[in-house]
């Protein structure tokens, strides 16, 4: 079974979690970490449990919020040696979103086709309006 970890610094993870929820409904394969809040101050201790928690036949996706960010530099030791475990960074919503809704299959190859698509990309909005354009109301 594929399962998601979404683990960030204090309470993102779980707004995004309160997102896919409104957006999806709940998935029972989706856990979250807020991290260095509420007494989660055990960022190693606290992940390395849920990797270890991992069943045989079970991948695990983990979506952290920032490159170089104490949580993702945690995740990154974990991942070391594993073909179980999946890592992203810089998780956006849109990003999550299409994660959760893959087919079984290729974990890694489908992973490469939504981290590349054009839908989970940050996108600068005043570039899509052209001058002609620019007096339209949304």
């Amino acid at each position: 079974m594929r399962k998601f970890l979404l683990a960030t610094h204090t309470h993102l993870a779980g707004g995004f979690n309160e997102v896919i929820e409104l957006l999806s409904g709940s998935h029972d394969n989706v856990r979250v970490l807020n991290l260095y809040v509420d007494g989660n101050a055990d960022a190693e201790a606290l992940l390395a449990d849920e990797v270890g928690a991992l069943e045989e036949g079970d991948e695990l996706v983990i979506c952290t919020d920032i490159m170089g960010g104490s949580v993702n530099n945690e995740c990154l030791k974990l991942v070391q040696g594993r073909s179980d475990v999946y890592l992203l960074t810089n998780t956006n919503l849109p990003l999550l979103l299409q994660l959760l809704f893959l087919p079984e299959g290729d974990t890694a190859a489908q992973i490469r086709g939504v981290v590349n698509a054009d839908e989970t990309c940050v996108i600068f909005c005043n570039d899509l309006i052209s001058e002609e354009d620019g007096d339209e109301e949304f």
